[in-house]
């Protein structure tokens, strides 16, 4: 088939997940051989690691039903993430995901940072790649770690200590992991999810004085993506080249709703945008994991 690579962006995974869902209505099965994903992209490759699609999905329309699943605490001056501990918690134990996690053949990579340090990848596979630190999940506080380094955005969220560290969220400095990927597999078709338009739009001012904390976040993520994708040889508008690898970089038309915005109008906004695009580039996509 072909690996994954997933870009980090808050609620904005919903894009993703959508389109994903779609794709597997072609195929009896649909197993990537090596996935890495940073901050919800992280959290997103970890149930696709064992085919667990509708499983991925029905996660997301929880989200979605909760309504303001993170919000904002203006006196705090942060995030209260309680509801998504809570669902964290839940889907660990309550659907076997560690278990689950660990039997599956694909090796997959979340990322994370060390504070004033390199990246740190959580994994289910023995790996090594010169110059990053690896950490085996052996349990599931390995796990719950994982999910939570991933997505500690700095400021934003908690910061998470483990093992005498404190992790950070991967997309700080690695928003699409793509060269943990081709470091670590073989595979030379590669899938890429990112939530950016590939048309680099700019961001309103203004939206900085309706809410700095999701300006700074889009501006960041965006300058950093498109950082990454400046490298790629281009085939046509979905098809890449690097560094001798294929890649299909699967993205939304219009601009979707802010990364920290997860209420279940934004949600249903990224789903909607993810099976216009999925209708309109099924084909190509098809044909290209054909061979």
């Amino acid at each position: 088939m072909a690996s994954l690579c997933w870009e980090g962006g808050g609620a904005k995974g919903a894009f993703g997940v959508k389109f994903l869902f779609e794709l597997k209505n072609y195929y009896k099965e649909l197993n990537f051989k090596a996935l890495s994903g940073s901050s919800v992209g992280g959290i997103n490759i970890i149930p696709l690691s064992f085919g667990g699609f509708e499983y991925l999905y029905s996660m997301w329309i929880e989200i979605k039903e909760y309504g303001n699943f993170i919000y904002y605490e203006p006196l705090k001056l942060k995030y209260n993430i309680k509801n998504l501990n809570k669902l964290i918690d839940e889907v660990i134990k309550e659907q076997d995901l560690f278990q689950k996690f660990m039997k599956s053949d694909s090796l997959t990579l979340i990322v994370s940072i060390i504070k004033d340090n390199g990246p740190l990848i959580f994994t289910n596979k023995d790996i090594f790649i010169k110059d990053v630190k690896f950490k085996k999940i052996e349990n599931e506080e390995d796990l719950k770690h994982a999910i939570f380094g991933t997505s500690a955005i700095p400021k934003i969220f908690p910061e998470v200590k483990y093992n005498g560290m404190t992790l950070l969220d991967g997309g700080v400095k690695y928003t699409l992991p793509l060269n943990f990927l081709i470091e670590g597999s073989k595979d030379d078709k590669i899938l890429a999810i990112i939530h950016e338009p590939l048309k680099k739009y700019k961001i309103n001012p203004l939206y900085f004085l309706i809410s700095p904390i999701n300006y700074i976040v889009e501006k960041y993520t965006q300058n950093l993506t498109f950082k990454e994708i400046d490298k790629f040889e281009t085939i046509d508008e979905n098809i890449f080249r690097y560094r001798n690898r294929m890649i299909f970089l699967i993205y939304p038309e219009n601009r979707l709703p802010f990364a920290l915005d997860f209420s279940s109008k934004a949600i249903e906004k990224n789903f909607i945008e993810a099976e216009k695009v999925f209708d309109k580039i099924k084909d190509k996509l098809l044909d290209f994991l054909k061979f």
